[in-house]
């Protein structure tokens, strides 16, 4: 029996001990994410068809420009998100954070009809609405924490069709996860 009190506080004391170590050193932990973000790249979480010519992968033209967007608990770096209508962009995002997150280009009636679905349709990669001239699905890159990936959107002339970034998984968006897309003339 004593064999067992003994185990039982050595487990109890490492737990403690690892426990302290990782509140105490949140500089570590900061590392630690950083050399993932570095290392590793996501692209195949990537959902959605604008135009139905795509492979799920965004836009197959090649990008006028490149935007680098940091992402975390629970905002985007770049606010607004400056656009032309018909330029190709390619985002290269990094989720600085601790959660999984997403880059979904949408507009707010889509945004909208998710919310209202009580995000049923999320992992449906769905996101579609109709609208008067056709149907437009979001463009979503899904990152774990730390990973980094690219999506191409082509931002059409109807600068309805997409006004927001946002991250839609449940609460994000409810807690500021939000971007505006400004078009420039």
């Amino acid at each position: 029996m004593p064999r067992f009190l003994i185990l039982g506080a050595a487990v109890a004391l490492i737990a403690a001990a690892c426990g302290s170590a990782a509140v105490s050193d949140p500089v570590a932990s900061t590392t630690t994410v950083a050399a993932a973000v570095t290392t590793t790249v996501a692209t195949d979480h990537v959902e959605g068809d604008n135009d139905g010519d795509h492979d799920n992968a965004g836009s197959t033209e090649t990008p006028d420009r490149s935007v680098e967007v940091l992402m975390n608990e629970f905002s985007f770096d770049v606010n607004p998100v400056e656009v032309t209508a018909g330029e190709t962009v390619e985002f290269v995002v990094t989720n600085t954070g601790v959660v999984e997150h997403e880059f979904r280009v949408s507009n707010q009636e889509r945004v909208d009809e998710h919310l209202e679905s009580g995000h049923d349709d999320h992992d449906e990669g769905s996101g579609a609405a109709e609208s008067d001239h056709e149907e437009v699905e979001d463009y979503v890159l899904l990152l774990e924490a730390g990973e980094t990936g690219s999506i191409v959107v082509t931002f059409p002339e109807d600068t309805s069709l997409f006004t927001d970034v946002v991250c839609l998984l449940p609460g994000h968006y409810e807690a500021g996860m939000q971007a505006d897309v400004e078009y420039s003339a």
